[in-house]
């Protein structure tokens, strides 16, 4: 596990991504982590590349205390599924990935940390890669 702020965490977040993607057997997630409180988190969770299909989930209301609520519709706006039936949280699937499109799924990330979850640049975050 690793500790790093966000202005930094561009080229991190890729390397561990690409890592994922290169070798899907040597792991079985990557996650993405900010603790605002000691009692909740947002999180982004990556599982490994299935069929060339490269799935995230980001956390939902659902499992965020009542006063850390989101606005999830920002989600949408991002380009991500909502919960449904089969998925509790967001998700989104990119497919075709290679390591040029790697950069593009970060920047994604970043995205979701400072425009939904509301993570300021000095804002630590945990990557976990297992």
């Amino acid at each position: 596990m690793e500790t790093i702020d966000l202005t930094s965490s561009g080229p991190t977040i890729t390397n561990y991504l690409y890592k994922l993607i290169t070798e899907p057997t040597e792991y079985e997630f990557l996650i993405i982590s900010y603790n605002s409180q000691p009692d909740h988190n947002y999180y982004i969770q990556f599982l490994p590349p299935i069929d060339d299909l490269l799935y995230a989930e980001a956390v939902s209301n659902a499992f965020i205390p009542t006063g850390f609520a989101i606005n999830e519709n920002l989600f949408f706006n991002l380009g991500w599924n909502g919960p449904d039936k089969e998925h509790e949280n967001f998700w989104r699937e990119w497919a075709e990935l290679n390591e040029a499109a790697i950069p593009g799924v970060t920047k994604d990330v970043i995205s979701i940390l400072t425009e939904v979850y509301q993570v300021a640049p000095s804002g630590s975050l945990r990557i976990e890669l297992s």
